[in-house]
């Protein structure tokens, strides 16, 4: 996954960029972990993917406020 957020001179839209792209990143694998029969790891994977859009759009909210 990206690891944008660990530099200090990290912009907001470079958050809201790297937080897209860990979901988008955590989305296949939660697909072909289901698909293995592995349904507790893809349930977990899809709280991954849930927390990077979560956190995506909570400061994409803060650029527009």
């Amino acid at each position: 996954m990206a690891c944008g957020t660990a530099s200090a001179t990290a912009t907001v839209e470079g958050l809201v960029t790297t937080a897209l792209k860990d979901a988008a990143a955590a989305r296949p694998c939660q697909v072909e972990e289901n698909a293995r029969g592995n349904h507790e790891l893809a349930r977990r994977l899809g709280t991954v993917v849930d927390i990077h859009l979560d956190e995506g759009l909570a400061v994409r909210r803060l650029i527009l406020n």
